[in-house]
């Protein structure tokens, strides 16, 4: 399957979130659970869509790097990631 994306570009992508990734605590990812809105900005393939999660996903659990998966409504998610920004201060403290 070819990627939209050159490779080269992925692999830069890549390795400048790998650097990044070291100044933040950790990552919040949100799936995809909602259909993408018709805007004419970003593409409405959902093939596309799922696989760029997959990879997300994957890079996320290969290096090891700490996040935190919201699902469910706007308000559910927002009150996840609250509650996981707390625990996660709760933690540094003890």
């Amino acid at each position: 399957e070819r990627s939209l994306v050159p490779k080269s570009i992925i692999d830069m992508l890549l390795h400048i979130w790998l650097l990044e990734q070291k100044k933040y605590d950790f990552y919040v990812l949100v799936p995809i659970e909602f259909p993408m809105p018709k805007d004419n900005i970003r593409p409405q393939d959902e093939h596309y869509r799922k696989k760029i999660e997959e990879q997300m996903i994957m890079y996320l659990q290969k290096y090891n790097i700490n996040y935190v998966c919201v699902r469910g409504t706007i308000e559910e998610r927002y009150a996840a990631v609250s509650a996981a920004i707390s625990k996660y201060q709760q933690k540094t403290n003890e």
